[in-house]
């Protein structure tokens, strides 16, 4: 993970680079635009040295090795078939029911927002 990330930041502050290939094709606006973004990107993380970049890339790893802590831990709490089955049915209700979750939620807002004025 952490060599990973540290050659896409090194790729991002343009220490590496792919080669521009030309070509007429039906996408050159959507391309020309994603083109544009990375390289918008890549000016913004341009002056970062190499240590700041090790320095992130430890960073996302710790943050990746924490959040793969997290949902090891959620998963070690479906063995119980019970709580699979509890989690299942408030994910399925979510789903079912997000209509009615958004409106209630708009309610409240309104609700709220009135009683200020």
């Amino acid at each position: 993970m952490f060599v990973l990330t540290l050659v896409s930041l090194c790729f991002r502050s343009g220490i590496l680079k792919l080669p521009e290939t030309r070509g007429e094709d039906d996408l050159e606006f959507t391309k020309s635009t994603i083109r544009r973004i990375y390289d918008e990107i890549q000016q913004a993380i341009a002056n970062s040295s190499v240590l700041r970049l090790v320095i992130f890339a430890a960073i996302y790893t710790a943050g990746f090795l924490l959040m793969r802590g997290v949902v090891g831990f959620g998963l070690d709490l479906m063995n119980s078939m019970w709580m699979a089955i509890g989690v299942g049915l408030l994910a399925g209700a979510a789903v079912v029911a997000q209509d009615k979750i958004l409106a209630a939620i708009r309610r409240m807002q309104a609700t709220k927002g009135g009683a200020q004025r």
